[in-house]
């Protein structure tokens, strides 16, 4: 006897198909999505969650305000009292959780004085609703952006949103969906800088007016944003109990063909192997 045992590859051979099984029960739970992208007319009366968290670096939190302005509000809305503020030390945490209408418009930190440094980390920034696929960077687009050593400056964060819906289970009514927004940005800074006059009077009249305009629009962080009229949908589709069972028995089919030949090949390069030992003894 060659001592080989013959049944060796049938254990490993099992768990093997125990693991496809697995990832096959998987993949038929877990959608595919089909994507296609659409224009859209803009509703206004929509109002879209946004959630923000951002930390100001080295400011008190009683000299932060927070307010929004679209193109349809008469005023800008102070929404100072609907933040989450901490301060921490020397840092000030802050979570706002707010909706804008889908029209052009912004939202923006004030400071209360000139002094303030609205040196800035964010957290996360995220438009619509929370979808486990839209937890991508296209999604959260600032997380991780920081702006550090800014001072008395003013601050531009442009936003471009495209409605991205996910449609994922059909219910007996109606199809369930999700509205998120990826979104890109640009940045553009504006700094506060003293002006240099020639002459006392006119230098005189420069600073009346820099006092008057530091008055009315104290420095801030803005964010503009502005909706795409294109739109992405993504339809879940989900595979068949008739797909799970083929491919599973498919897979498994090919995991035993396959074993079966390296045993084969393993047994027979093993006799190969003692005969040549055998031979060389005599």
């Amino acid at each position: 006897s060659s001592g080989i045992n013959a049944e060796w590859p049938l254990r490993p051979g099992l768990l093997m198909m125990t693991a496809i099984f697995y990832s096959q029960i998987s993949m038929w739970l877990t959608p595919g999505y089909k994507r296609r992208t659409t224009v859209k007319r803009a509703a206004y009366d929509d109002f879209i969650p946004v959630d923000l968290n951002m930390t100001f670096i080295s400011a008190n939190c009683d000299k932060i305000n927070f307010k929004i302005h679209d193109s349809f509000s008469v005023q800008t809305k102070d929404k100072t009292k609907h933040l989450n503020k901490v301060q921490r030390g020397e840092s000030c945490r802050v979570h706002a959780d707010f909706f804008v209408r889908k029209i052009n418009g912004q939202f923006f930190f004030t400071a209360t004085d000139e002094k303030t440094d609205l040196s800035h980390t964010f957290g996360g920034l995220t438009f619509g609703d929370y979808h486990p696929s839209a937890n991508k960077p296209a999604f959260r687009a600032l997380s991780g952006t920081s702006l550090r050593d800014i001072g008395a400056s003013t601050h531009d964060y442009n936003l471009k949103l495209l409605l991205t819906e996910f449609y994922d289970h059909e219910t007996e009514h109606e199809l369930e969906y999700s509205r998120a927004y990826q979104y890109t940005f640009s940045y553009r800074p504006h700094v506060i800088k003293e002006k240099k006059e020639a002459d006392k009077k006119e230098k005189k009249e420069a600073d009346k007016k820099e006092k008057k305009d530091e008055k009315a629009k104290p420095h801030y962080i803005r964010f503009k944003y502005n909706w795409s009229p294109l739109s992405s949908e993504y339809t879940a589709e989900y595979s068949s109990v008739y797909y799970l069972l083929t491919n599973t028995i498919a897979y498994s089919g090919a995991l035993f063909t396959t074993a079966g030949v390296l045993h084969r090949a393993y047994l027979g390069g093993a006799s190969f192997v003692k005969r040549t030992i055998a031979a060389k003894k005599l």
